[in-house]
């Protein structure tokens, strides 16, 4: 039994020995998007992890044993979310695995070299199956050695273009958070989208799937800026000035000021003056009717931005509410105009912003210092929504106040916090959202073994129509190798995340559906009720109850 898990714990130790390493990156697709992970303390000699492995290295003989692979980054600059995604594997055999299945970790060293080296290691072993790796160039390289054994791996990565026989991808894609989030964003009535986020393959992706959105009448991309990687603070926030339309704004505001201060200044009479600055805001209101006009006729996609004919007239009552305000008998009437217009002019702008929300799917310490970028420029909150991806996923961002109020789309289910809470006590530390991905395959081969007797990640089993219950709720696989998966839109608050809204996608990953016409069954049967769930284990995958569902 010693040599059964001796594998498991030199993969431990190694990952133990980068703790050094206060935080790591982990790329996202094939991209440079960066997202940081939660620094994971190295536990102590009589931790919780120690005795779950203790615990696991006595359950049984390793004769006949079927084998899981499981190749992740447990050395390099990626050994902090390898040891998380470890970790969770190993609560997952702690959870459903028996004396006929056994764990191989192996370390991929975060390289396609490394991955192709870990897949023939497992494969001389013995593995019958096969979950990671965690990157894309990784599941890339493996794929001639698994199709050579003939065996099949559920890789973590979410790029869809490494999918295929023989490997299935259980992450995340970008593609479906892009429909969930412009289904939830027309149905909550907020259309104008704008995109802003660094120039990666990542973000390329998303903006053309926005694109996509767009030309159906689904949502208005309004705008969509991607700035250089290493871009500047100075250079971002010209493009944040750029999306919130911030000089228009301002130069709408100063023309308007200008209108009543010269009037004021021309003629000593309020009423001479009135009808001089009214003559000219007219003037104001009749070209903005030609330019609505062209607009509308010329049938242009082109950003177009200007003051309506009912903001003129609102800015003009609020104006002569000041000047009465601060009408006394000491001051004269150009006294008075003066006090009002400055007064007025502490507004900043003129002009409604032309947008509903705006997409950020960037993460850790950039989120934090280019949210505020958008209340500085005066797209405030709640008129505008600051908006997320996954990548807003992270221990960090969830605490943090600035972002309370906005929302992002996730595949965190009612599941999460209890898997959080059972990895925080037994492992010291705040796991990243996307180790539950390894969870869920890890426990989905453990289901198959159980289920079927045989240990294979078959075809027919994997994509079954009613699917599965995990930890980031309900998932299935299609048959080119790609998830399927509810996903939620979720609110900040102090208290925590609130759900607004699931999102299920159709049949067919390429076309977007509503959760109202979402139906349940092609995805997984109904959760058990609370009551049979509570001594669960924190992950359920449900029992096959045939094609029909639930």
């Amino acid at each position: 039994m010693a040599r059964r898990h001796n594998s498991l714990r030199i993969a431990l130790e190694a990952v133990h020995q980068s703790r050094a390493l206060a935080a790591c990156y982990l790329l996202f697709l094939m991209t440079g998007c960066v997202a940081t992970t939660t620094p994971a303390p190295a536990p102590g000699p009589e931790s919780s992890l120690d005795k779950i492995i203790d615990d696991y290295e006595t359950s049984g003989p390793s004769d006949g044993t079927a084998k899981i692979a499981v190749l992740l980054p447990l050395s390099g600059p990626y050994a902090d979310i390898g040891r998380q995604l470890l970790d969770a594997s190993v609560l997952a055999m702690f959870d459903r695995g028996d004396e006929t299945v056994e764990l191989l970790p192996r370390d991929t060293e975060g390289t396609a070299d490394g991955a192709a080296s870990a897949v023939q290691t497992a494969i001389s072993e013995g593995a019958n199956v096969v979950v990671g790796p965690l990157f894309s160039h990784s599941v890339t390289a493996i794929k001639p050695h698994l199709r050579k054994a003939n065996i099949r791996a559920i890789a973590l990565s979410n790029n869809r273009a490494v999918a295929g026989s023989p490997v299935y991808l259980i992450g995340n894609q970008p593609e479906p958070q892009i429909d969930a989030l412009t289904t939830y964003l027309r149905e909550s009535g907020k259309r104008r989208i704008a995109l802003l986020g660094p120039d990666t393959s990542y973000l390329r992706l998303l903006r053309n799937r926005l694109i996509q959105a767009d030309k159906v009448g689904n949502i208005q991309l309004v705008d969509s800026r991607l700035y250089s990687t290493d871009a500047s603070y100075t250079d971002i926030s010209k493009q944040v000035r750029a999306i919130t339309q911030y000089d228009k704004r301002t130069a709408a505001l100063d023309d308007f000021t200008s209108i009543f201060e010269s009037a004021w200044e021309a003629h000593e009479e309020p009423e001479e003056a009135m009808e001089l600055a009214l003559g000219q805001l007219e003037e104001r209101v009749a070209a903005v009717r030609v330019q609505q006009a062209a607009f509308v006729l010329g049938g242009e996609k082109a950003r177009e931005w200007t003051v309506s004919e009912v903001e003129y007239g609102t800015a003009l009552t609020e104006l002569m509410a000041l000047y009465e305000r601060n009408t006394t008998d000491e001051k004269t009437p150009q006294e008075t105009m003066a006090e009002a217009l400055t007064e007025f002019r502490l507004r900043e702008t003129l002009g409604e912003i032309d947008l509903d929300a705006v997409i950020l799917p960037i993460s850790g310490q950039p989120l934090l210092v280019i949210a505020p970028m958008f209340e500085y420029f005066n797209a405030t909150r709640p008129d505008v929504w600051m908006v997320g991806t996954d990548v807003w996923d992270t221990a960090e961002l969830l605490e943090k106040k600035d972002l309370f109020g906005s929302r992002y789309v996730t595949a965190a289910s009612e599941n999460w916090p209890g898997f959080q809470s059972r990895m925080e006590s037994a492992f010291q530390y705040r796991p990243a959202q996307l180790v539950t991905s390894a969870y869920d395959a890890v426990a989905l081969a453990l289901l198959e073994k159980q289920e079927t007797g045989g240990l294979a990640f078959d075809e027919m089993y994997l994509t079954r129509e009613q699917g599965f219950e995990g930890i980031n709720g309900k998932f299935g696989f299609l048959p080119d190798g790609v998830a399927r998966r509810m996903l939620h839109i979720v609110q900040l608050r102090d208290e925590g995340r609130q759900h607004l809204y699931a999102w299920e996608p159709s049949s067919d990953p390429t076309i977007e559906s509503t959760a109202s016409d979402a139906d349940p069954s092609k995805i997984a049967p109904p959760l058990p009720s609370t009551e049979q769930r509570q001594g669960t284990p924190p992950i359920s995958f449900l029992e096959n109850q045939g094609q029909s569902g639930g």
